[in-house]
């Protein structure tokens, strides 16, 4: 494997980490706001953005 093909690997390996993180934190907050659900998406702006 070269450089350049471990560096794409990681750099999938942190988004795909990232992206989990970015879910578990929009599922808590989402638990907050009386039932709503990821498919709100005006509920998944504000609680995502604030």
């Amino acid at each position: 494997m070269t450089g350049e093909e471990q560096r794409a690997e990681l750099h999938r390996g942190i988004w795909r980490i990232a992206n989990e993180v970015r879910g578990a934190i929009l599922e808590k907050l989402l638990d907050g706001v009386g039932g709503a659900t990821t498919e709100d998406s005006s509920v998944v702006q504000i609680a995502w953005w604030h």
